[in-house]
């Protein structure tokens, strides 16, 4: 096994250094599986995909993200680690976690196209600096476009891009939640925030059979009105949470959904 990628300016020593591949599975052969980290509150590793590919995705990556990358680093493995300006894996954060979001969409929606379909989305290392994984594997071009639905705090849904009949469902099953809703703000163009009364994603024991069952008729009309879940994703960085947060809320993961096509 070759030695382990030099990593620079990684704050705190906190970044776990990323293995070599073996010489039998040689990181610049064509792959037909990839793979995108997101690691701690500002990074991400894109790994696994074609040459003209990965220049794609940096150039879509820079474009989106108007903070700015503070740094792109080259790793041996054949993959690159992007350092950005602010903290994208914040989901409570509205002035970062909103273009995340948004970022991730297009991300999700440009690999579709280019015919990279998600395979899985999960977290499988038990470390506070990682976030989920997203695993492609090469398939059929599909043209997708993406809406989102997060979960900031223990009472807040946000709804970024949704096309505006299906946003009218929203406010209908969201009313429908036993203790009522108490706010519903507009964040910017397309960007809505619902706080629930109550406590419905924290670990309120009374909470827990009311919200299970609005979530479920929110997926059964999105079901009726021809739209699926694509991905969820654990964007959130936990460590950035207060103590008092990480004793009350667990994040819960962003559902990234699309119209359903056959």
């Amino acid at each position: 096994m070759a030695a382990p990628p030099a990593y620079h300016d990684v704050v705190g020593g906190s970044a776990p250094p990323i293995a070599e591949a073996s010489s039998s599975a040689s990181p610049f052969r064509r792959r037909k599986v990839a793979s995108i980290t997101l690691h701690d509150n500002d990074r991400m590793y894109i790994l696994g995909f074609p040459p003209e590919l990965m220049k794609m995705l940096e150039k879509l990556i820079h474009s989106e993200w108007r903070v700015g990358i503070q740094k792109v680093t080259v790793l041996k493995s054949g993959g690159s680690e992007y350092k950005f300006k602010g903290e994208p894996w914040d989901v409570r954060d509205r002035r970062d976690g909103i273009p995340a979001c948004r970022l991730m969409m297009r991300i999700l929606s440009a690999l579709a196209l280019e015919g990279w379909g998600l395979v899985l989305s999960t977290g499988f290392q038990h470390s506070p600096h990682n976030n989920d994984t997203l695993f492609f594997r090469e398939g059929p071009r599909l043209e997708r476009t993406f809406f989102v639905i997060s979960f900031p705090r223990s009472d807040r849904i946000r709804i970024i891009d949704a096309p505006r009949h299906v946003e009218d469902q929203f406010i209908s099953v969201f009313r429908s939640w036993w203790s009522g809703v108490q706010n519903r703000e507009e964040l910017g163009r397309g960007v809505y925030e619902f706080q629930l009364k109550g406590k419905p994603f924290g670990q309120s024991a009374k909470d827990n059979i009311p919200i299970r069952l609005m979530m479920s008729e929110l997926l059964e009309v999105l079901d009726g009105l021809g739209y699926e879940v694509f991905a969820n994703v654990g964007m959130d960085y936990g460590d950035s949470h207060s103590r008092e947060e990480r004793r009350n809320w667990t994040s819960v993961d962003t559902w990234f959904l699309t119209d359903r096509r056959e």
